[in-house]
């Protein structure tokens, strides 16, 4: 989707390109096509909630070495 960060941008969050009901796209060094703002402007963003990650590749969001095997094996070609 996006074939680099420019190091500027690197500190920021998403939500914190979003205020006053706006979203700040001029604030960003990185170029974003439509397509990505699109993706990123239909996402909630809970402004009393703090960033967390999460990992897609385990039913409860938490990354393991264990589950990060199995993931890389699964994505392994033959």
């Amino acid at each position: 989707m996006i074939d680099y960060v420019h190091h500027q941008d690197a500190h920021l969050k998403l939500k914190g390109l979003y205020q006053d009901d706006e979203w700040q796209w001029d604030w960003l060094a990185t170029v974003l096509t439509q397509e990505v703002r699109e993706e990123f402007m239909s996402l909630y963003l809970c402004p009393t909630t703090e960033d967390f990650i999460i990992w897609d590749a385990s039913s409860d969001g938490c990354y393991t070495t264990k589950i990060a095997y199995q993931w890389l094996t699964s994505q392994a070609m033959y």
